[in-house]
């Protein structure tokens, strides 16, 4: 089975960052709409609802953490039926607000409140390039289809390109 990979943002979790009223609910495999996960069968539709339809969902950034102390990204996977902690890149100074994987999966970029850019191994988490040039907090980045550049946003007003041949 494919390993699913999620990225997500460390924010010294309170909850879950769902409200009650959705946290029990899970869509219908058959017509896609929410149903309790309780429920055996779908109100909507009938159709019999199974351990598909109740699978837990990752765990969501809590935006509300008082002290903002988003510093590093955490992958988890699903593959096992359980979410699980695979990898936790540490370096970024200031909050995290950006994260993406390069198109082969090989390295991930982050933008940080710290101005900087960052470049990590996806299989091992070691920083491999840190990009400076922003006057502000980087807020967006993303590679490019070949992977071959990186862009990023600030809240310095400039989006900048940068080349980070694979």
């Amino acid at each position: 089975m494919k390993r699913l990979l999620v990225c997500l943002l460390l924010v010294g979790v309170v909850g879950c960052g769902k409200s009650q009223s959705t946290a029990n609910l899970a869509a219908c495999p058959d017509c896609e709409k929410e149903v309790s996960k309780r429920a055996t069968a779908c109100p909507h539709c009938g159709a019999p609802l199974t351990q598909q339809a109740s699978q837990p969902e990752p765990p969501a950034a809590n935006v509300n953490n008082k002290d903002g102390g988003m510093t590093g990204s955490t992958l988890s996977d699903f593959s096992s039926g359980v979410w699980r902690e695979t990898l936790t890149l540490k370096g970024h100074l200031g909050r995290v607000f950006s994260v993406s994987f390069s198109p082969d999966g090989k390295r991930i970029v982050s933008g940080s409140f710290d101005k900087t850019v960052k470049v990590w191994d996806a299989q091992t988490g070691q920083e491999t390039l840190t990009l400076k040039g922003h006057s502000d907090t980087v807020l967006s980045v993303s590679f490019s289809p070949d992977g071959k550049r990186i862009v990023s946003g600030s809240s310095d007003h400039t989006v900048k390109v940068w080349d980070v041949l694979p």
